[in-house]
């Protein structure tokens, strides 16, 4: 269930995630996700960090194509915001080795929230989609 970065897969994603938006409704609790997208180079690099800042319910899950998805359940708008804008701080203050130079790490990302209480038809996949639209 997990890819070479120790993070969760897309399958995992795709099975668990509206497992997540299913909770969020049936609570009325917020559900938000950071999507990021970062080089094959320093990809390795982005997850690490990001698995650095997560608390005990947030999860990772490589979306695809350089793409990955952090999943903050009880996490509202703006609390997802203030993740992502960690997450920025401290890529941008971070340098990749390589064997000729110095690379600087610099990540997008996106973010994406159920309110907990939006009808029904809000969903994952929406989610997802709404995420990759904005990144």
């Amino acid at each position: 269930m997990t890819d070479p970065q120790g993070i969760f897969n897309r399958r995992y994603l795709d099975e668990r995630l509206p497992q997540e938006a299913a909770r969020s409704r049936r609570y009325g609790r917020p559900l938000s996700l950071v999507m990021t997208e970062a080089g094959h180079v320093v990809l390795p690099h982005v997850v690490n960090l990001a698995k650095s800042a997560l608390r005990g319910s947030d999860w990772i899950a490589c979306y695809g194509g350089g793409k990955f998805v952090i999943v903050l359940p009880e996490t509202s708008l703006v609390g997802a915001h203030a993740v992502a804008e960690r997450m920025r701080r401290i890529c941008s203050e971070t340098a990749v080795d390589l064997p000729d130079t110095r690379l600087p790490v610099t990540v997008s990302f996106s973010v994406a929230t159920l309110d907990g209480i939006a009808p029904s038809n809000e969903d994952a996949q929406a989610m997802l989609r709404n995420a990759d639209q904005a990144l």
